[in-house]
């Protein structure tokens, strides 16, 4: 029992697992692309480029738009940071 507990736990548990990847599957169940890295703008370009029903495409430019509007607040606290290191920068220089 301990051994084979010992095979599960070095099999599924481990710190880095080998060969891990991104899957994109399309509602019908069917691999739309596989990645090394989670690359959000070139998954949602995916999305975006699949057929899609009435009722799913405004869920899809929703989506878009959520993770531009995420994208823009980054670039402004980044800005904001910046500016305040400036300033401590600038005091601590005079």
């Amino acid at each position: 029992m301990t051994e084979m507990r010992e095979q599960i736990t070095d099999r599924y548990f481990t710190h880095e697992p080998a060969g891990t990847a991104v899957l994109l599957i399309g509602k019908d169940g069917s691999l739309k692309a596989r990645s090394t890295d989670l690359d959000l703008e070139a998954t949602f370009d995916l999305i975006d480029q699949m057929p899609c029903d009435e009722r799913n495409c405004g869920a899809k430019s929703a989506a878009r738009s959520k993770i531009e509007q995420l994208q823009a607040v980054q670039r402004l606290r980044m800005a904001h940071q910046r500016a305040i290191f400036n300033r401590l920068r600038s005091e601590a220089e005079t």
